[in-house]
């Protein structure tokens, strides 16, 4: 009877932990792309809701929606090396599948650094931008969508890949749509001149859940604490006046500026 009944439990235990290994298995596994630290205002969207990133490491998994408020800034690391830094009022989305990775600029600033051997795609609403090794630069996104290289090229062209333009170190480019055509224009902005014209001119907030600025969001201590915007990854930005310079379309439409 004792074999019987010691038999029955080394039967059920085993039951047991074929079933939590099949469970295990059948759980969805996350997408790790990197990690996150963010500074003030800063917060995450998860499953359950947002949190806050404030003052720590996080993990990012792949379709991490993060956001930026008033002081706020964040810095994002991809497991390729890439260093991207979020600053104040921003929202992006981080994507990460089969090797490549990509990041949706939805509102708001952020600088990047592409390491030697990485590639990353920066996508935003009116643009397809690609950054290869060794670069530099950074990106606006408000009503026109700004792109600075410091170092290295920057490939951009339209979403539906009609036109494009080819950002070289040491040029912005501003980024326009209008009645269906991008119009591309040079120009002398410097980081503080593209950030004032994405605060004067913003893109709405995507993910209307994180409120205008963030504060809503469980957002940790902002005393003290300084965004990250006005700081480039490996050194400043060469200023300069600001000044239009024509746009050239290759649909040879004329400017809206």
């Amino acid at each position: 009877m004792g074999r019987v009944f010691n038999k029955a439990i080394v039967l059920s235990a085993l039951v047991f932990f074929m079933a939590g290994q099949m469970a295990f298995a059948a759980a969805p596994q996350l997408n790790i792309a990197g990690q996150v630290h963010g500074a003030g205002v800063a917060s995450m969207k998860t499953a359950t809701g947002w949190m806050s990133v404030s003052g720590k490491d996080y993990p990012v998994a792949n379709g991490s929606n993060l956001v930026t408020g008033e002081n706020g800034g964040m810095t994002i690391t991809l497991k390729n090396g890439a260093r991207l830094e979020m600053g104040k009022n921003s929202e992006v989305v981080i994507s990460s599948s089969n090797g490549k990775d990509s990041v949706l600029v939805q509102r708001g600033t952020m600088a990047y650094n592409v390491p030697q051997s990485a590639q990353i795609a920066i996508n935003t609403a009116n643009t397809q931008i690609t950054v290869n090794a060794l670069s530099q630069g950074f990106v606006g996104e408000g009503k026109d969508t700004y792109i600075k290289s410091i170092a290295g090229n920057a490939s951009v062209s339209s979403p539906n890949k009609a036109s494009s333009s080819l950002v070289k170190a040491g040029e912005t480019l501003r980024v326009a749509q209008a009645n269906g055509t991008f119009y591309y224009a040079p120009v002398s902005y410097d980081q503080a001149e593209i950030e004032s014209a994405i605060a004067a001119d913003p893109a709405p907030v995507a993910d209307a859940s994180a409120g205008t600025t963030g504060a809503d969001i469980v957002a940790g201590s902002t005393g003290g604490i300084s965004t990250t915007t006005g700081l480039l990854i490996g050194g400043a930005v060469v200023g300069g006046a600001i000044a239009a310079v024509a746009a050239t379309t290759h649909s040879g439409s004329s400017s809206p500026y």
